[in-house]
């Protein structure tokens, strides 16, 4: 699937993604060597991902783990539970992307889809805690080994 937009000026052409470059030595201003280079922006990702390309979505997780993993972590610290927590986010956000209603604001509304679901996760915890359900039970038996 291939997707093009225009933006201010621009045509990105979504097919493969354009995320380095090999800059000669001659060229004035920019280092010698390889060069990241700037994606699309978000309006144009968020607009491809709705349209299905997988590409889009991989290339807005790869511009938005690390946001996601450092807000996760801020709201819960266990570490057994925080990948979890990134990858829910992520799938939630990226299987509700129809009810993203301005795409320019694609950080925003995943930030509050991470804070949600880490609330989620810390009142279904609390509530296994008071049913008794949390972690391994150590086992009470009076037996002594033989």
């Amino acid at each position: 699937m291939m997707f093009a937009a225009s933006t201010f000026g621009l045509r990105w052409t979504l097919t493969a993604p354009p995320l380095y470059a090999v800059v000669p030595k001659e060229v004035a201003g920019f280092p010698s060597g390889v060069v990241r280079l700037p994606g699309p922006p978000d309006a144009v990702l968020v607009q491809a991902a709705k349209n299905g390309d997988p590409w889009a979505k991989e290339a807005l997780f790869r511009r938005y783990g690390r946001y996601v993993n450092g807000l996760a972590f801020r709201l819960l610290p266990s570490d057994s539970e925080l990948d979890d927590l990134v990858q829910d986010s992520f799938v939630e956000a990226l299987t509700s992307l129809d009810r993203l209603v301005d795409v320019n604001a694609f950080s925003s509304w995943l930030g509050s889809i991470v804070v949600r679901t880490a609330h989620k996760r810390i009142r279904r915890r609390r509530l296994m805690e008071r049913l008794g359900c949390a972690g391994v039970r150590k086992s009470t038996s009076t037996r002594s080994p033989r």
